[in-house]
This record gives structure tokens, C-alpha cells and sequence, in this order.
């Protein structure tokens, strides 16, 4: 203890800082270590209104997106699929909610998988498409959330709108299956 004192003293001088010690916290925090390590501190569970579903979120980069991926788990979902054109970005936030104490804590058993998904690109879209379909054959929630934007906007937005349209009347949503026509 007083090694660390001490260092913190001298961190305190480089810093050209006042090293005040609050008085009784060591004794304090050595009293109540034991109580504190065998109590689980976490915040009160969270309604699991979506226990046990599936949910996709298009566009899932960004911080509405994962702010919506992450309230999809705390509540409860039990497969959260992850898209959009940011590979790497769709990664690290994967990674992040694998080791999320919290969502640990309320949803042990929850899965993330993240799929690549352009949606300027008709072939990304049938791709994506197959993947998911490759991972699961249920799907309970989608959130479409994405965002994209093409100089000749007004240009392709009724083709755009179409080729969106058949797409999805491709795909058959019955009885919370996703099954590929």
C-alpha cells in the first residue's frame, strides 16, 4: 500500500498537481472487499418482451443503429444480425457486445452475428440475402435503419423503389420464417 502511495504521489508531482489524500478509504475499502466481491452489482434486469427472437438491423453502423442493436439484446433477443457496408466498423461493434458485461448479465445466452449488406448494389443485396438464409430460416424483427445517398438520387429512386419492391415480394414472410422463393 504505501508503494502505491507513493507512486501516485509522484505521478501527482510530474503533473505539477496537489496530491491530497482522502482520509479513510483505504481502511474502508479493505473492510468491505470481501462484501463487495460477492455481491453482483449490475442494474435491474430489463423487460424480455423479445426473449427468444431474432432480430436484423439494416444499417446497423452508426450510433442509432447500435444503440437499437443493443436495446434489442437488453430486452432480451436472442439472435441480433448486424448489417451494413462497414465490415470493420461491424466487427468491432460485434466484438463489443460479446463482451458486454451488462448484456451478459440480463442476456446470457444471446448471439451476434454481423453480414456485410451495400444496398447501392442489387448482387450485394441477393448476397446478403443467401447469408442470412445460410444462418438462420426465422427472422421475428426487422429495423431497417439504413442510409444511403447517390448524387442522381431522384434519377434511380423509382427504379430503386421497384427492384426494392420485387426483391422483397422474393421472399416470403409466414409464420416468422424467412424462406427464399
Amino acid at each position: 500500500m504505501v508503494k502505491i502511495k507513493e507512486k501516485f504521489k509522484e505521478g501527482y508531482l510530474l503533473a505539477k498537481r496537489k496530491y491530497r489524500e482522502i482520509p479513510n478509504i483505504p481502511e474502508w475499502v479493505s473492510y468491505h472487499r470481501p462484501k463487495i466481491r460477492d455481491e453482483r452489482v449490475y442494474d435491474p434486469p430489463e423487460a424480455q418482451e423479445y426473449a427468444g427472437k431474432k432480430a436484423l438491423v439494416v444499417g446497423a453502423y452508426g450510433d442509432l443503429g447500435e444503440e437499437i442493436a443493443y436495446r434489442l439484446l437488453l430486452h432480451g433477443c436472442e439472435w441480433i444480425f448486424l448489417a451494413s457496408d462497414r465490415e470493420d466498423e461491424l466487427d468491432n461493434m460485434s466484438k463489443r457486445f460479446q463482451h458486454d458485461a451488462r448484456l451478459r448479465s440480463v442476456n446470457p445466452d444471446y448471439q451476434v452475428c454481423w453480414l456485410p449488406l451495400d444496398l447501392r448494389h442489387s448482387d450485394g443485396v441477393i448476397n446478403f440475402i443467401h447469408r442470412f438464409l445460410a444462418r438462420s430460416n426465422r427472422l421475428h424483427i426487422i429495423i431497417f435503419n439504413a442510409a444511403t445517398f447517390h448524387p442522381d438520387y431522384q434519377a434511380i429512386l423509382v427504379a430503386n423503389n421497384m427492384y426494392t419492391e420485387r426483391t422483397i415480394q422474393g421472399i416470403s414472410l409466414s409464420s416468422s420464417t424467412v424462406t427464399a422463393c
